[in-house]
């Protein structure tokens, strides 16, 4: 077709169930001469303000197929918006579509993104069979069209911070370095993610990581998890490995020297053994033992508070003496994070202040409420 005009819309809403993602005040003008076809406004609007823009040349190719590429601008874009999943992207990305098939390749990064749920299975709209009664033999039965034009995807993938897990008792914030590649119903994903702070949950008191990484080497629900939180005592070295894959998690307790099960939790929940444990934090332990075993129940509570105070991150411990200490943090800038922690006494009430001034090294200030200040720098390097 040789076509000479333009068309134009304004006000566009649009949802799309799959991913959550909700468009509001759309718009796009595109403009025609023979067999070209020009987008020269493309605009879209998140939910939470955020914005997609685009312009672009296409010709018009057989049957009418564009054929040219399409310019993205994503500015904290929210591209998931699941009960499971959530995530909030910026980048420039650029639809490539040729007589075959469409790529899609870029760059983007992740201003930050919360895994609820870990993914378990694809996740589509439902097709319903029907069978049609009745039907005229003039009146040809419906019939859908397989998606006639594939799109493969070569994405780069990179968040420095502010990635959540929150799932089946991990609660971390990690960072991002991946590629996202195969076909856009079926990505396949390449890299890494890194543990930045956070632990596993166990009776609301959370073991901190001391060493952790995910590797993405395929399906999402392929990646490997190798997750170690480990305390240690003058008579014992309690660890909570997390290894197998995203979809089957694979938790195992262990102890040097080798102790039963209440006792390894008794460690890594209070620092000693659970017949020195006051009659709380022995409710505390069943607590853990049930959680562990699969048998335990219950809401999520610090979710629901963490929500609506606007922070990152919430839990509450016991202290070495048995007394509760909540503690909560979030991001001050885009590299400054800020931990509260408050408890019975004034060594246990205070707040820390961590300034990552390089990708490798960071500052750490502590203040207490007894006025004990600490400073102190990390480096870190990969061998």
């Amino acid at each position: 077709p040789l076509v000479d005009g333009s068309a134009s819309g304004q006000d566009i809403r649009f949802e799309a169930p799959e991913l959550g993602t909700r468009i509001r005040k759309g718009r796009f003008t595109t403009t025609f001469q023979n067999d070209r076809l020009s987008v020269t406004d493309l605009y879209f609007q998140d939910s939470r303000q955020g914005t997609l823009t685009g312009k672009g040349e296409f010709t018009l190719g057989e049957l009418g197929r564009p054929l040219g590429s399409l310019e993205i601008n994503a500015k904290k874009f929210q591209a998931l918006d699941r009960r499971d999943l959530e995530s909030v992207v910026s980048g420039k990305l650029r639809y490539q579509s040729r007589q075959e098939e469409a790529e899609l390749i870029g760059e983007i990064k992740l201003n930050e993104a919360e895994v609820k749920e870990f993914i378990t299975g694809e996740q589509s709209v439902i097709e319903i069979e029907v069978d049609e009664i009745n039907r005229p033999d003039t009146v040809q039965a419906v019939k859908f069209k397989d998606n006639p034009l594939p799109v493969n995807l070569n994405v780069k993938v990179k968040a420095p911070r502010e990635i959540y897990v929150r799932s089946r008792g991990l609660d971390v914030e990690l960072s991002v370095d991946m590629d996202i590649t195969g076909a856009i119903d079926a990505p396949l994903f390449n890299g890494k993610a890194e543990v930045v702070r956070g632990g596993y949950k166990l009776a609301g008191k959370t073991l901190q990581f001391t060493d952790g990484e995910i590797k993405f080497d395929g399906a999402l629900p392929d990646a490997k998890l190798s997750l170690l939180a480990e305390t240690q005592t003058t008579d014992i070295t309690a660890k909570v490995e997390i290894s197998g894959t995203v979809e089957k998690p694979s938790i195992e307790l262990t102890s040097t020297p080798e102790r039963p099960q209440d006792e390894i939790l008794s460690v890594l929940l209070f620092g000693r053994s659970a017949t020195e444990l006051s009659s709380i934090e022995a409710a505390q332990l069943a607590g853990a033992l049930a959680q562990f075993s699969g048998s335990g129940i219950g809401f999520d509570l610090f979710g629901g508070l963490r929500d609506a105070f606007g922070i990152g991150q919430l839990s509450i411990g016991f202290a070495e003496d048995g007394t509760a200490q909540i503690s909560g943090g979030r991001y001050l800038a885009r590299n400054v994070y800020l931990q509260v922690f408050s408890g019975a006494g004034q060594d246990q009430t205070g707040a820390i202040i961590e300034w990552e001034i390089r990708k490798n090294l960071s500052l750490r200030s502590r203040l207490q409420a007894d006025n004990d200040q600490t400073f102190s720098l990390k480096y870190k390097k990969d061998f």
